[in-house]
């Protein structure tokens, strides 16, 4: 038996009976509110189903390797940074086909990462080769882009610890950001993650009709062994492994809403 539901019941209909044994009128009224209102034998719940309406405001996220049948869905959420934006220098959407060979030749070595809530993508990110010489092969630069209703709910805070963790197993020493700035949320974002601003190259890309500059951050995250072990691709990595990342970074966005529910802080 539900003791919550118990206890509602009996005091509602305590408070009923009194109104309709001392004025026929009020009880009529009454009852009429609470059936309304209360729902005899209901517990009140919010949109997320949480008991008492205690909506976190957060749902549930998975998260997962990305295959090639989510081009069309991860190309969507890419489209209005093309479009919209100074976030990405591309200026024209790329073609399905192109943009799944894009996708393929990343996977072949580094992590390529979904996020979903109800089976439905709404953020993804990945990690390529930072440059093409020998020695920049322990380099890696991160790219993240949510779907703009899933902004600011710590979901890009998940998928890159997800990236960075894959990243240590495959040897990889620094991570790299590149944004374009200003843009505060950001650079508030890879600062607390733990990035330093080691650069900003000034006037170096014309889009959304002015010339942009670039904040390059950079995070250490190997012990930049002397000499270094050889990198490993994604494909060398155990698939129970990675499987065990995945899910231990997806509770990161819940826990994260419920601290800041609990000190009121909202970042």
């Amino acid at each position: 038996m539900d003791l919550y539901k118990f206890q509602t019941d009996i005091i509602l209909f305590a408070v009923i009976s009194y109104f309709c044994f001392n004025d026929n009128r009020s009880g009529e009224n009454l009852l009429v509110f609470c059936k309304k209102n209360l729902a005899f034998g209901k517990t009140k719940q919010s949109s997320t189903g949480t008991r008492n309406g205690g909506d976190t405001g957060m749902k549930q996220i998975a998260l997962r390797m990305a295959t090639m049948q989510d081009a069309v869905s991860i190309l969507n959420i890419y489209r209005p940074y093309i479009e919209n934006s100074a976030i990405t220098f591309e200026k024209e959407v790329p073609a399905l086909q192109k943009f799944k060979k894009r996708i393929a030749a990343i996977m072949e070595k580094y992590p390529y990462i979904v996020c979903c809530t109800n089976n439905k993508i709404v953020g993804y990110a990945y990690a390529y080769r930072y440059k093409e010489r020998a020695a920049y092969q322990w380099n890696a630069e991160l790219s993240i882009y949510m779907q703009k209703d899933f902004s600011g709910r710590k979901i890009g805070a998940a998928l890159y610890h997800v990236l960075i963790k894959i990243l240590q197993l495959q040897h990889i020493q620094n991570v790299y950001g590149c944004i374009t700035t200003p843009n505060p949320a950001s650079e508030k974002f890879h600062s607390d993650f733990g990035f330093s601003l080691v650069g900003i190259c000034q006037k170096v890309g014309y889009k959304c009709g002015q010339w942009q500059d670039i904040a390059w951050y950079e995070k250490f995250i190997g012990t930049h062994a002397n000499p270094p072990v050889p990198p490993l691709s994604i494909n060398e990595l155990s698939s129970d492994t990675i499987t065990k990342i995945l899910r231990e970074c997806e509770s990161l966005p819940m826990q994260t809403k419920q601290q800041e529910i609990r000190t009121g802080v909202d970042s």
